[in-house]
């Protein structure tokens, strides 16, 4: 009964799924070796990892995990997009985004990702204002809200829930939505039947991402982030340019959503 108040709460705010899974210790062993080989300009997916394995030493009243996945790719309007097409940097400048100095001045592309509002405050608004009216009818109620910027790996717990499997692009994929979404959640402390079992991959012999990687950055399942068009525009800090034979990609783009387009899944 309690699940379902929270989850209906959430749909209300346009969670495209939710699910409620039972707080447990992650096995981060595959994760910790991926990560290991990352750049240090991403060094905060190596930071604490001990609260990424176990949820009870981030919120230490947590029982259960919710995860909701909330779309991004919906229409903008017609004015919007005729913004971002006539001038990216400008739009990209009025959001107060970083541009990096190599694609300054230059025609390029915005993933779809990032020309929405910061999706950061926007979910975690939902969120709270959907655990808020639960609140209402589950008077004893607590949580702690996470959008991709906490100690919390959200693609685990989403697979763990059922909601998407790790493609191999890397990316969270549901089966019925494709992965043009975003994952947003709270550490709850409210006990659940539900423990939770991983979603396998569901890719299957296609390998459409990794030949569609115009500079090579996947293999499956595991993407080298400093030959990633993505992590070049919207990650990296350091003033330095991309290698000069990804270059002319990166200055086309800002993200990159190549292997998300040719995505079996994402193709309805």
């Amino acid at each position: 009964m309690k699940e379902e108040i929270i989850k209906n709460e959430l749909m209300r705010v346009e969670a495209a799924a939710v699910e409620i899974v039972k707080a447990q210790k992650l096995d981060l062993s595959t994760f910790s070796k991926i990560i290991s080989k990352y750049p240090d300009s991403i060094s905060y997916l190596k930071r604490n990892l001990d609260k990424i394995e176990n949820p009870g030493l981030w919120f230490e009243d947590a029982k259960s995990v919710l995860i909701c996945l909330f779309r991004y790719n919906s229409e903008l309007e017609h004015d919007k997009i005729n913004e971002i097409e006539r001038d990216p940097q400008g739009f990209l400048e009025r959001k107060k985004i970083k541009i990096p100095e190599f694609i300054k001045g230059k025609k390029f592309s915005i993933a779809r990702y990032a020309r929405p509002d910061d999706y950061h405050r926007v979910l975690r608004e939902k969120v709270e204002k959907a655990l808020k009216k639960a609140k209402e009818k589950i008077h004893a109620l607590k949580w702690k809200i996470f959008v991709d910027s906490s100690p919390v790996a959200e693609k685990i717990w989403a697979a763990m829930s059922g909601l998407a499997f790790t493609g191999k692009n890397t990316l969270a994929i549901n089966e019925k939505t494709g992965s043009y979404f975003n994952i947003a959640g709270a550490m709850l402390n409210i006990e659940t039947d539900s423990a939770g079992s991983e979603a396998k991959s569901l890719c299957g012999d296609c390998l459409k991402c990794v030949q569609a990687c115009p500079t090579g950055a996947l293999t499956p399942y595991v993407l080298n982030p400093e030959r990633c068009i993505s992590y070049w525009t919207t990650h990296n800090r350091k003033s330095s340019a991309p290698p000069p034979e990804i270059l002319p990609y990166c200055e086309k783009n800002f993200g990159c959503d190549i292997c998300q387009e040719v995505c079996p899944y994402n193709q309805k």
